[in-house]
């Protein structure tokens, strides 16, 4: 029997050692894993089975499984496993305003548990009795309230508590107020006794998108896409009415920036829409469409001037409640306030993943598919249709073209009419001829994007190496081959077969994929798909000798002893591979062990770039070499179970070779002996070049 397999272990996926977080065991896990390349995800009964199969019996079973909880998201109530879980840690605040350090706590909890449990898991673990409303989060990071227009019962996912770690948790007094509220009015009251205006002792952060601020005239644009005014310094705050009240007509060739000193950018004015968005993991697909969509001056303009507020449709069956809209709006006006260098679409974010589960957590995706739910949402989320009438779609054969597409218009807006369709839809006509009795039929149909195919190449260049079959080693030849990326791997011998390679027609050939340079991974089958080939995939075609069917096949390494390693050391050896690996095929009950010795030098003797004799004085046969059967990837022994086994040898003499099947894997295991006269071991690795791989060039040698 072979031995039993190792132990199982997650310490290369863990960040520290399990923990006890609100009365269960947790394990923190790195960031960025990838499901399916870092870990698998298991139901309890296979993981019990694992943890069986990998300890020996008698010994303690160590607990190394990570533990998950399925959570439900979005509208749809999408099933997903929550692999980061959100994790906070929570300090008090004195009412004096400093951090108790000695409180701190560690709490983990579900995106998808509320704001009000978080605060009773906190409060718990404070072993305090009141109510969760008594108390208030702050960002322990930047001191900012962070729930102050949140609901106990909006879920984390949704707040602006989404990705944060560290908390602090500010009590209210007994009358029900809080503390720092209290300074702020004092200090707010102080303030405009000196004349300070209220515009500007605003605080321009994303949590407090209610509040009234700067709008900036989007008409007044500076020609270029990404061009932007310079701001003198006594510029002020304008409006889109400002511009009318005050007389003038809209510049096209100047832009009135906003200024504010309380602006992230170190107290330097900022210009409305010179705006980054900050990257959430993978969002730059999201990102660049939030972008282009907001430098669409006419829909960023009803944006700011909040004309959209009078156009949501919040009993709209296929719509957001609003909800897009609304965020959309919030963020418009955060990235041309000109307060901020950045900001980040939290809050947009978590509300597209509330009805798109697709684009929950930050995995990246296609920017077009992001654009394309966010512009259906808006459209249904503003469409001024609120009772939907029935339609159909008719064909208009018997007026002109011009008058047909203005009734289909005209259909399409008795369920469509939003601020979306008045700028980013727009109509095809489509035309249809029957076959048998020619009657043409032609429709309208609305459209709000359209998909362009770029043109793709459907042929790949793919190199192969051909080993010829022969009694002595004669270099391999790396081809370049055009085939169709529609094909199978039986085009690619057809090709190799056909013309291109001399003296290969009519013969079979055996594709592999090689690793390491070295090692033969597998074997492609004719009906394999060119496709599924990697960009890195390396391929080797064997030629096949005549009646390889009813010989047994060998696939062949070449191995040698690690330069500390002495061939007289009683100790297991230890080798590394190296060469080009190649096919032998033997009789099978006929094939002595000589005989296969024989065989084999006479294949490999070309390698070494000296004369080997091997008879020696004595008349014994004396090989450079011994020959050894190994598993298939040279990592152990191809026979027996010995844990310190190499490979068990196949002995020079007349007995036949204990191999009764295809697909076995032998080393050549050359001696340090015949190695060391060797002036350089290039051959083992040298593959020519055929005139295929560079044009216009005679064949060339090279060290692959």
């Amino acid at each position: 029997m072979r031995p039993k397999p190792p132990a199982l272990s997650n310490e290369d996926i863990i960040v520290e050692p399990p923990k006890i977080l609100c009365d269960r065991k947790f394990v923190r896990l790195k960031p960025d894993l990838i499901l399916e390349r870092d870990y698998v995800l298991l139901p309890q009964k296979a993981w019990d089975l694992l943890k069986e199969w990998h300890s020996e019996k008698g010994e303690e079973k160590k607990e190394v499984g990570i533990v998950r909880r399925v959570i439900e998201e979005g509208e749809t109530k999408y099933l997903r496993v929550e692999v980061y879980p959100q994790i906070f840690n929570l300090t008090k605040v004195k009412e004096n305003g400093i951090a108790d350090e000695g409180s701190e706590i560690e709490i983990v909890v579900s995106k998808t548990s509320t704001i009000k449990e978080l605060k009773e898991k906190a409060l718990k673990m404070w072993e305090l009795s009141i109510e969760p409303s008594q108390i208030r989060f702050w960002n322990g990071n930047n001191g900012e309230i962070l729930n102050k227009n949140c609901e106990l019962n909006e879920i984390i996912l949704n707040s602006p508590l989404l990705d944060l770690s560290k908390l602090l948790v500010e009590f209210a007094s007994p009358d029900g107020t809080f503390a720092r509220d209290e300074a702020k009015k004092k200090n707010s009251s102080k303030g405009n006794s000196k004349g300070n205006s209220s515009e500007n002792s605003k605080n321009n952060s994303p949590n407090n998108t209610k509040e009234s601020a700067p709008i900036l005239n989007i008409k007044k644009r500076v020609t270029g896409w990404f061009s932007r005014s310079k701001p003198s310094n006594n510029s002020e705050s304008a409006s889109s009415n400002d511009s009318k009240s005050n007389g003038k007509s809209p510049n096209n060739n100047e832009r009135k920036a906003v200024e504010n000193t309380s602006s992230k950018s170190n107290g330097k004015a900022n210009l409305g829409g010179t705006c980054g968005l900050v990257n959430l993991s993978n969002t730059c697909f999201m990102n660049s469409a939030l972008q282009c969509l907001n430098n669409t001056d006419s829909l960023t303009e009803y944006f700011l001037n909040g004309k959209f507020k009078s156009e949501l449709n919040r009993n709209n069956p296929l719509g957001m409640k609003g909800l897009i809209a609304e965020e959309y709006g919030a963020l418009t006006k955060l990235l041309w306030q000109g307060n901020n260098s950045t900001v980040t679409p939290k809050g947009l974010k978590a509300t597209v993943a509330k009805f798109a589960p697709q684009f929950v957590g930050g995995n990246q995706h296609d920017s077009q598919e992001f654009l394309a739910f966010l512009l259906d949402g808006l459209h249904e989320d503003l469409n001024r249709i609120h009772d939907k009438p029935y339609t159909e779609v008719k064909e208009y054969n018997d007026i002109s073209e011009e008058e047909a597409g203005m009734k289909a218009w005209e259909v399409h807006l008795k369920r469509n009419k939003s601020i979306i369709v008045d700028l980013f839809q727009g109509q095809l006509k489509s035309t249809l001829v029957c076959p048998v009795c020619s009657h043409i039929s032609k429709t309208w149909d609305p459209f709000m994007y359209l998909s362009l195919p770029l043109p793709v190449d459907m042929e790949r260049k793919i190199e192969i190496t051909v080993v010829r079959f022969e009694d002595s080693w004669s270099f391999p030849i790396k081809y370049q081959i055009k085939v169709d990326k529609n094909g199978k791997i039986a085009d690619l011998g057809a090709k190799l077969t056909g013309e291109l390679v001399e003296g290969l027609k009519g013969k079979d050939l055996l594709m592999a994929d090689v690793r390491q340079k070295s090692l033969i991974w597998s074997y492609l089958t004719g009906k394999d798909p060119i496709h599924n080939l990697r960009q890195e995939t390396v391929v080797f075609a064997y030629e096949l000798p005549k009646g390889s069917s009813k010989l047994i096949r060998t696939q062949v390494v070449h191995r040698k002893l690690l330069a500390k390693e002495t061939e007289e050391s009683t100790n297991p050896k230890r080798f590394e591979v190296m060469g080009l690996p190649f096919l032998m095929y033997f009789e099978e009950n006929k094939t002595t062990g000589k005989e296969f010795y024989e065989m084999t030098f006479k294949r490999v003797k070309n390698l070494l770039d000296y004369e080997w004799k091997i008879e020696s004085e004595g008349g014994e046969l004396e090989f450079p070499f011994r020959i050894t059967i190994v598993s298939a990837y040279c990592t152990s022994c191809g026979v027996c179970d010995k844990p310190n086994c190499t490979g068990c040898p196949i002995k020079c003499n007349e007995d036949t070779i204990p191999l009764h099947q295809s697909g076995h894997t032998i080393s050549i295991e050359w001696s340090t002996k015949a190695l060391s006269k060797c002036s350089s071991l290039a051959n083992f690795d040298m593959i020519e070049l055929h005139s295929s791989m560079k044009e216009n060039a005679e064949r060339n040698h090279c060290i692959t």
